[in-house]
C-alpha cells in the first residue's frame, strides 16, 4: 500500500507543480495586461482645468472652462460724432476641451467646442438684445508637440437677434488655417471680416434694433 501511495504523492505533487506554474504564467500575464499605463512627461503641459489620462498610446486630457465675459463688446452704435460702445451682460464662454498626446507625451491633436452667451446692452437707450456663438476647433500638429505647425478647421455661427423677431446680423461658415495663418479653404458668410474690416454697416440691423441708428466707422 505503501508504495502506490507514494506513486499517487509524486503526481499529485507534479501536477500540482505543473498547474501552479501555469497559474503563476496566467496570472503574470493579467497582471502586465492589467497594469496602469504611466502618464507621460507632457508637451506642451495642458492648461490646469484639464484633467489628463494615461493610455495605451500616450494621454487624453479633457475638461470644461466657463469664464464670465461681461464688459465692452468692441461693437459699436450710433454715429461718427457719438459713437456709443455695446456691452455684454451676462455675459459668458463656455469650452470643452479634448487634447491628445501621443507615446511620447507630444500633442499631436485638439479638439474644442465653445459657446457664447450674452445679452447685448445699448448703455444710452437701455435696450437690448440676445446674442450666441457656437464653434467647433479641429487641431492637428504636423510635428508633434510643436504648436507651429498646427492646421486648424473651424466651422460655427454666431447670431445677434430679439426674442419672438427673428435674427438681426448671423455669420456662419468653416474655415481651413494652414500654419502660416493662410486660409486652406473658406466657406460661408462672414460679415464680421467685413466689420473689423471696416465696412461696419453690416451691423446697422443691430443699431437699429437698440435705439441708435448708425454704425461709426472703427478707430
Amino acid at each position: 500500500m505503501g508504495t502506490p501511495d507514494r506513486h499517487v504523492t509524486r503526481i499529485f505533487r507534479l501536477l500540482f507543480a505543473v498547474s501552479m506554474s501555469a497559474w503563476l504564467a496566467v496570472v503574470t500575464a493579467a497582471s502586465t495586461v492589467a497594469a496602469p499605463p504611466t502618464l507621460p512627461t507632457l508637451n506642451p503641459p495642458p492648461p490646469a482645468f484639464l484633467t489628463c489620462k494615461a493610455t495605451g498610446g500616450g494621454a487624453i486630457c479633457s475638461g470644461t472652462q466657463v469664464v464670465a465675459t461681461d464688459g465692452p463688446t468692441g461693437l459699436f452704435c450710433g454715429t461718427t460724432a457719438n459713437p456709443i460702445e455695446l456691452l455684454g451682460v451676462d455675459a459668458s464662454s463656455t469650452a470643452n476641451v479634448i487634447r491628445i498626446y501621443d507615446a511620447d507625451g507630444n500633442f499631436t491633436r485638439r479638439l474644442r467646442r465653445e459657446q457664447n452667451v450674452a445679452t447685448i446692452l445699448n448703455p444710452v437707450t437701455g435696450l437690448t438684445v440676445m446674442t450666441t456663438q457656437i464653434a467647433e476647433f479641429t487641431s492637428v500638429f504636423a510635428t508633434p508637440g510643436d504648436l507651429n505647425t498646427e492646421t486648424l478647421r473651424q466651422r460655427g455661427v454666431g447670431k445677434f437677434y430679439l426674442p419672438g423677431a427673428g435674427v438681426l446680423f448671423i455669420d456662419v461658415g468653416r474655415a481651413v488655417i494652414l500654419p502660416d495663418g493662410s486660409y486652406g479653404a473658406e466657406s460661408g458668410q462672414h460679415p464680421f471680416d467685413q466689420y473689423f474690416g471696416g465696412d461696419t454697416s453690416v451691423f446697422e440691423r443691430v443699431c437699429e434694433a437698440l435705439g441708435s441708428p448708425g454704425t461709426p466707422p472703427l478707430g
